[in-house]
C-alpha cells in the first residue's frame, strides 16, 4: 500500500528526523525504491508477559511516498531476547509476544536502510483495583466450515476467571482489511447474557458468503469488544487469523 504524502511537508518531515536521529543527522535515497528512512510503530511498544502487540514498518520515499513495508522487513532482536518473541507477521502486522518482565531492543532492515532502535518494555499484568475476584474472558476454539452458499464458524468462548462475567458482545470479522480493534463492528455478532467460572459458550456463528477461489479470508473472533465486563486479563480477547478457504 503506497500513500503519497504532500510534498511540501517532506522536507519538514526529514528535517524533523535529522533532528531526532542527531544534529546534523542526513537521509540519502537507499536501493531502487529510493528508501530514506524506515519508521517502527508504535515507537515505545509495551507487552504484557503472556500477552502480544503488534509492530507495523513503513518506508520514506525519496518519490514522496510512504510505504507499509512490514512484510518486507527483516526484524532484528539483538538484545532482551529472553523477555519477548518475533513470532511473524500476519495481516500487515508482526507479533510480539511477552515472555518475561525486562526489556528489549530491536530494530527493522530494509535495503540496507535500518530503524531507529525500539525499545520495547515487557510487564507484569497490573493488578485490579481493589483485588477480589475478576472473570477473564479469552476463545478456546476457533474454527470454520464452508458448506454449499454459507461459511460456519464454531467459536467456544471460556471464562477462565473467578467470577461471573455479565454481558457482554462476540464479534465475527470475515476478512478485515486490519486487525480488529476494540469497538469495531463484526460482520456477524452474538450476544452473551452471562457466563459463570469455567463455562464454555459454544457458538455456530453462519455468515451467508464463502470465500472465492483462490483468496481465502483471513477471519477474526473478538470477544467484548465494547469491553463491557472489566477482566483480570483482557490481552486473551482476540483469536486469529484464522484461514477460510
Amino acid at each position: 500500500m503506497t500513500t503519497p504524502l504532500p510534498r511540501l511537508l517532506l522536507p519538514l518531515l526529514l528535517v524533523l528526523m535529522g533532528w531526532q536521529a542527531g544534529c546534523g543527522a542526513t537521509f540519502e535515497p537507499v536501493g531502487p525504491r529510493g528508501i530514506l528512512q524506515v519508521l517502527v510503530d508504535p515507537a515505545h511498544p509495551e507487552v504484557l508477559v503472556g500477552g502480544e502487540t503488534w509492530l507495523t514498518a513503513t518506508a520514506l520515499c525519496a518519490d514522496g511516498t510512504a510505504q507499509d513495508v512490514t512484510d518486507e522487513v527483516e526484524w532484528s532482536l539483538f538484545s532482551g531476547d529472553q523477555f519477548v518473541a518475533i513470532a511473524g507477521t500476519q495481516s500487515s502486522n508482526t507479533r510480539l509476544i511477552g515472555i518475561e518482565a525486562g526489556h528489549a531492543q530491536l530494530f527493522a532492515v530494509l535495503d540496507d536502510v535500518v530503524s531507529e532502535v525500539v525499545v520495547v518494555e515487557i510487564t507484569e499484568e497490573p493488578s485490579l483495583p481493589g483485588g477480589g475476584a475478576y472473570p477473564d474472558l479469552g476463545v478456546l476454539q476457533f474454527d470454520a466450515a464452508v458448506v454449499g452458499g454459507h461459511t460456519t464458524y464454531a467459536v467456544d468462548v471460556v471464562n477462565d476467571g473467578d467470577a461471573v462475567a455479565g454481558g457482554f458482545w462476540v464479534d465475527l470479522f470475515r476478512n478485515p482489511e486490519e486487525i480488529p480493534e476494540p469497538w469495531d463492528v463484526g460482520d456477524a455478532y452474538v450476544w452473551i447474557e452471562a457466563l459463570a467460572p469455567g463455562e464454555v459458550a459454544y457458538l455456530d456463528i453462519e455468515v451467508e458468503l464463502t470465500p472465492l477461489a483462490g483468496a481465502p479470508w483471513q477471519s477474526f473472533v473478538l470477544v467484548d469488544g465494547y469491553e463491557m465486563v472489566v477482566e483480570h486479563y483482557e490481552g486473551d480477547n482476540l483469536a486469529g487469523p484464522l484461514e477460510v478457504e
